[in-house]
This record gives structure tokens, sequence and C-alpha cells, in this order.
């Protein structure tokens, strides 16, 4: 390659550049919309236990269970009964490390929705699935078990 083609190609190479970086200006100043950030959705299954408390107005339950992407967690329910409206199942997922997963149940549905999450989770932008939940009483507890199966998605 003679000294004459190098000098001819870098100045295409910088033309090139050049214009995609101009290119790029134009879109921005003109106010088109970058892409769309990407998402993927990831399996989550998790099966839960522990104990629930009759409160004035609903129901409280505290637990443990074991997840995907979580490992041991911690589980923390609630619904409001006592209201004219039917209120959503409320639980927050705690991992070993404080990271929580927050989802809901709509009244008279089986199918979880996630809200969000902090720390690792904190991209994630929703999720849903199969949920399940049986309450049942030994002696004079109330004791709950159940488990979910169906997906969570992250922002990438």
């Amino acid at each position: 390659m003679t000294k004459r083609t190098k000098l001819l190609s870098l100045a295409l190479v910088t033309v090139m550049a050049l214009t995609v970086v101009s290119g790029a200006g134009v879109l921005i100043a003109s106010g088109a919309q970058r892409p769309a950030r990407c998402h993927h959705s990831v399996p989550f299954v998790g099966c839960f236990s522990g104990h629930s408390q009759v409160i004035a107005g609903g129901t409280s339950d505290t637990g443990t269970g074991i997840f995907t992407l979580c490992g041991r967690s911690r589980v923390e329910g609630s619904q409001i009964t006592g209201t004219q409206y039917p209120q959503p199942y409320q639980m927050t997922i705690t991992a070993a490390n404080g990271d929580t997963i927050r989802l809901h149940v709509p009244p008279g549905s089986s199918t979880y929705q996630i809200d969000g999450g902090t720390g690792r989770f904190a991209p994630v932008v929703g999720g849903t699935g199969r949920f399940a939940l049986q309450r049942s009483t030994s002696g004079s507890e109330v004791i709950f078990s159940g488990h979910l199966d169906g997906t969570i998605i992250f922002a990438s």
C-alpha cells in the first residue's frame, strides 16, 4: 500500500466518522427519539410459607421462602380486606443481602405482577405469572404456604 493510498483511506474513514457523528447530532437536535431500552425476561419461581395474623381490616403474613435469583429469602405479605372495594395482596421478597422484589396479586386473581425492586433488582420493570396462596389453621396458629411461577423482566 502506497503512502498516497494510506492517506486516502485515512481521509475516507475520517469523513465517514464525521458524517455518522454529525448525523447523530442532527437526530438529537431534531428531537428524534433514541431507540427504546431493551428488556430481558428471566424465569422466576419460588415457594414460601410462614405465619399469618388477622389484623384489624386485613391479614399480615411473615415467613421464608426460596426463589430463583434470590435464594433463601424472607417474605412479608398483607392484604386489606375491611374495605368496600377489594384490595390487592402485596408481597415483598427480601433476599439474604437485603435486596427486595415487590409484587402484588389483584383481588380474585391467581396471577402476580411485579412492581419493582431494590439493590440488584432495581432494574426490574415488571413480570407476571401464576400465584397461589393457601391459609390453614394449626391449633391456634394460622399458617400460610404458597408458590409462584412466571417471569421477571429486567431493563438492560
